[in-house]
């Protein structure tokens, strides 16, 4: 039982990392190095439709917005829209654990992208 949820888990993770990016290559997925601009135990982050998906040395962070309360964010920092003090951005995250995981596992990333952030 715990296999398949296992399995069926990395299925909709691959599918929807591929096809929720929504750049030109949806294979491709961009994943962000913490450099010190999140909390020390995050090693990388990747932006996915809908949300991000944060990863540390043993789990990862699957994190949802609802998108039309973010377009309403976002409406709002343009001034084309007025925020009312029952706005709210409803969210939901769901986290993967890996028990009795290696604990000295160290990330690092085999490819550097032609851009960078800025926070």
């Amino acid at each position: 039982m715990k296999q398949k949820l296992l399995l069926s888990v990395l299925l909709f993770v691959s599918i929807y990392c591929s096809y929720g990016q929504g750049n030109d290559n949806p294979e491709k997925i961009n994943i962000i190095e913490n450099k010190g601009q999140w909390d020390s135990g995050i090693n990388y982050m990747a932006k996915i439709g809908g949300g991000n998906v944060w990863f540390k040395n043993n789990s990862f962070t699957f994190e949802f917005f609802n998108q039309e309360d973010i377009h309403k964010l976002h409406q709002a920092t343009h001034g084309k829209y007025t925020p009312t003090a029952t706005d709210k951005i409803k969210q939901h995250a769901y986290s993967l654990n890996f028990l009795n995981a290696n604990a000295d596992v160290k990330m690092k990333s085999n490819e550097h992208l032609d851009f960078y952030h800025n926070y």
